[in-house]
């Protein structure tokens, strides 16, 4: 499991470390980020910061030269400063309110190849820290159902069916698993000798 730290271990690579993201991540994050409220450079690190639980803190020489690319291409524009903290305040641009539909459709393509790849993850993984590994990603996949149907993005009619359709997979893995630990508790049974 991976633990949220202020310190990168390198451990796993650069790659896993606090301050490192998927490449393009950090642009698209922040222009999304930037269509739904104004904010500072220092707002969009804290709040990715917050948002991942310390897992991924962009650093400043990441975040600005991001904001510049941004607004030169017209997706962000200054709306405002905070002389005090020299800080601008900056905002989405009609140009980058149609880039993110672009980048929803890229990101839900993306999603449906790290489907696929799984299988390829799981084989990376050492046997001993697979069980783990997916407790974990059931976990996350639960805190993501949480955060999806706590948020304001959908409609009451659209969470109640998306809820209805967890529990039909809830129960259905329920089921799959209860018939698991029969089977293996049975051939434990059979193994020791005990009647069945």
């Amino acid at each position: 499991m991976l633990e949220s730290t202020t310190k990168p271990t390198g451990k796993h690579g650069k790659w896993l470390e606090p301050q490192s993201g998927p490449r393009g991540l950090l642009k698209y994050y922040i222009l999304k980020r930037l269509s739904e409220n104004e904010a500072t450079g220092y707002d969009l690190l804290k709040g990715i910061e917050e948002k991942t639980g310390g897992a991924w803190r962009p650093g400043a020489g990441s975040i600005y030269p991001i904001l510049d690319q941004l607004k030169e291409l017209g997706y962000i524009k200054m709306v405002g400063e905070i002389p005090s903290r020299g800080q601008k305040i900056y905002g989405v641009t009609e140009k980058g309110a149609e880039k993110i539909a672009d980048v929803k459709s890229m990101f839900e393509k993306a999603a449906d190849k790290w489907q696929a790849l799984r299988p390829l993850m799981l084989d990376i993984v050492d046997p001993k820290a697979l069980g783990e590994l997916m407790v974990q990603s059931t976990k996350m996949h639960f805190q993501g159902w949480q955060q999806m149907i706590d948020s304001e993005k959908m409609s009451r009619a659209e969470k109640t069916s998306f809820l209805r359709e967890l529990q039909l997979n809830l129960q259905r893995e329920l089921l799959w698993v209860d018939e698991k630990i029969a089977t293996l508790e049975k051939n434990d049974s059979k193994q020791n000798g005990e009647p069945t």
